[in-house]
């Protein structure tokens, strides 16, 4: 008799640690994802802040601006190209360019902010749950007459 409550105390003290190491990592998921999340709401209320480098340094200048898209294949020597435009045609293209750059970024910050919301509903779910099932054996742990 004596065996079969040890056995169902040890039960009750894995299924705790189970628990509370299940809380500790979701801790640990939701924390980065709360650094992802900010990242991605810093994306969408100031999409120039998130550019990378070299799609930022395109389009500093019209002469930057030239410099990259002249690699491109459009405007590549191979493959008939297009001429690379110059002047008021230049700045044009670059400002239209930096504003759908602009507009991509938001919209890809908004997808991540999207995505970051919902897993970290998820990484809350998991949390709450597992923090119940490990007071609730620590709890009949404390309590016998609970169990």
């Amino acid at each position: 008799m004596r065996l079969l409550e040890s056995m169902a105390d040890m039960k009750k003290t894995i299924l705790e640690i189970y628990a509370l190491a299940v809380c500790f990592l979701t801790l640990a998921c939701f924390i980065v994802l709360l650094g992802f999340t900010l990242w991605s709401f810093i994306g969408l209320t100031a999409p120039s802040f998130t550019l990378n480098r070299h799609q930022y340094d395109c389009h500093l200048s019209d002469q930057a601006y030239e410099d990259c898209i002249s690699v491109e294949y459009l405007y590549s020597r191979q493959y008939n190209p297009k001429p690379v435009p110059q002047g008021a045609a230049l700045s044009a293209a670059r400002q239209a360019a930096y504003a759908d750059l602009l507009r991509s970024e938001q919209r890809q910050s908004l997808q991540g902010l999207t995505m970051q919301l919902a897993m970290l509903a998820i990484v809350s779910l998991a949390f709450f749950g597992h923090w119940r099932l490990a007071r609730r054996c620590r709890d009949s742990a404390a309590d016998p007459a609970k169990a």
